[in-house]
C-alpha cells in the first residue's frame, strides 16, 4: 500500500513538472524575439513535457499490476516505449 502511494506521488510530481515545463515555454514563446529565434528548442519543452507525463502514466499502468509489455506498448511516444523495452 506504501508502494502504491509513493507511485500516485511520484506520478503527481511528474505531471507538476510537466506543467511547470509547459508554462516556461509558453512564457518564452509570448516574446516574439525568443520565439522567432528558438522555436526549434522551445518544441523540445513540449517533448520534456509529454514524456513527463507519459513516464508518470507508464508508473501508473505498472503499478495497477498491467504486465510490463502492455504498458509499454500503450506509450503514445514510440521512440521512449522501445527505449524502456529495450532496458528492461
Amino acid at each position: 500500500m506504501a508502494l502504491d502511494r509513493l507511485a500516485h506521488g511520484i506520478a503527481a510530481e511528474l505531471r507538476d513538472l510537466a506543467a511547470a515545463t509547459e508554462g516556461l515555454a509558453a512564457a518564452l514563446c509570448a516574446d516574439p524575439d525568443i520565439a522567432g529565434r528558438c522555436l526549434g528548442l522551445l518544441q523540445q519543452f513540449d517533448l520534456i513535457a509529454q514524456s513527463q507525463c507519459e513516464l508518470a502514466d507508464l508508473l501508473l499502468r505498472l503499478n495497477a499490476g498491467t504486465e510490463r509489455d502492455e504498458a509499454l506498448q500503450a506509450m503514445r511516444l514510440a521512440g521512449m516505449a522501445e527505449r524502456l523495452a529495450q532496458a528492461a
